[in-house]
């Protein structure tokens, strides 16, 4: 008890919060989700945007699949040291397009798949780098539109040319 009131005091605009039941257990910590959209707002995205470009440069084949995997996870780790729930709702999708199940039409196909590779499963890979990157991109335009709207609402003055 006497840590969480330390943790209170210390950081009195976080809450902490420990739930556990039988299949799960963990350790939440939560701001004000307004402070998250202003602070995500005034990040530079321009990195981000620079990463984004250099994975558009890559050729999108199955030989510069690791290397293109690294760079769209790369391009999420621009916001690691600068925005902690941006950085962990990113990767934290692009954790869930890539580890998205292949789907192949039977059992046989599989094995074959697994020790043999196959065009069906490189072209299931490489699908999900193309919806990774198409995420990354659109994570551009919404930075765009959240930074139109605080604009606007932070706005004293709005001409019929704003609307």
């Amino acid at each position: 008890m006497a840590a969480a009131n330390l943790c209170r005091n210390a950081f009195p605009h976080l809450i902490h919060i420990l739930y556990s039941d039988e299949k799960h257990h963990g350790f939440k910590r939560s701001t004000q989700i307004g402070d998250g959209l202003v602070s995500f707002c005034e990040l530079d995205i321009n990195p981000f945007v620079l990463k984004i470009k250099e994975l558009l440069g890559m050729p999108l084949t199955i030989q510069s699949y690791d290397d293109m995997r690294n760079a769209v996870f790369d391009a999420a780790d621009v916001f690691k040291d600068k925005h902690e729930y941006a950085h962990f709702f990113v990767t934290g999708a692009l954790n869930n397009i890539v580890t998205t199940p292949i789907v192949m039409k039977d059992e046989k196909e599989m094995v074959t798949a697994a020790v043999q590779g196959s065009e069906e499963l490189d072209r299931q890979l490489l699908e999900q780098l193309r919806e990774c990157i198409l995420y990354l991109d659109s994570i551009v335009a919404l930075y765009d539109i959240f930074t139109f709207a605080l604009g606007l609402c932070l706005t004293k003055t709005i001409t019929p040319a704003d609307r």
